[in-house]
């Protein structure tokens, strides 16, 4: 026998494997409330031509990181992006090209991350909230890719995201 089946059970080192897919679906692979593009506004301060697509789910529901990544930018309420609440984007390089995902109308207080934090895809990163410009709890989720919105939803479907 080897050494190592001879060894007692005390001596063995224990192995922990963190296996992740390379890409999520924020909040998983649900139906989105309100799509990317031009749209009615859902309220008088909501926008007609909307750059990210929103899940309505339930307050509190957990929002993870979409792929590893660098935390960018953390924001709160006022400012230029004030509709977005509670907000942050990450910075990812997927299949070589630069990717930043923005997560908005977050629970106040559910981000503790701060810009420069490393991230991994899954990572809770705070809870679906109502902060900003919003109509019932939702995430707003958008995706640049090299400086260009897109509409989230083909894009995360092509790169084959995990729900």
């Amino acid at each position: 026998p080897s050494e190592l089946a001879t060894m007692p059970l005390l001596e063995r080192e224990e192995i922990t494997m963190d296996v992740r897919p390379p890409l999520v679906y924020p909040v998983g692979d649900y139906a989105v409330s309100s799509d990317f593009g031009l749209r009615a506004a859902a309220c008088d301060a909501c926008s007609t031509n909307h750059r990210g697509v929103d899940w309505a789910l339930g307050y509190g529901t957990p929002i993870t990181a979409m792929a590893d990544g660098v935390v960018s930018e953390v924001g709160t309420p006022g400012g230029v992006a004030g509709s977005l609440g509670h907000w942050m984007t990450i910075d990812h390089v997927i299949d070589g090209q630069r990717v930043t995902s923005l997560y908005a109308h977050f629970v106040p207080g559910s981000n503790s991350l701060r810009v420069g934090d490393e991230v991994r895809v899954g990572d809770v990163i705070g809870q679906l909230g109502t902060s900003g410009v919003t109509t019932a709890p939702n995430l707003h989720f958008e995706l640049q890719l090299d400086g260009v919105k897109v509409n989230p939803l083909p894009w995360l479907r092509a790169m084959g995201a995990a729900g």
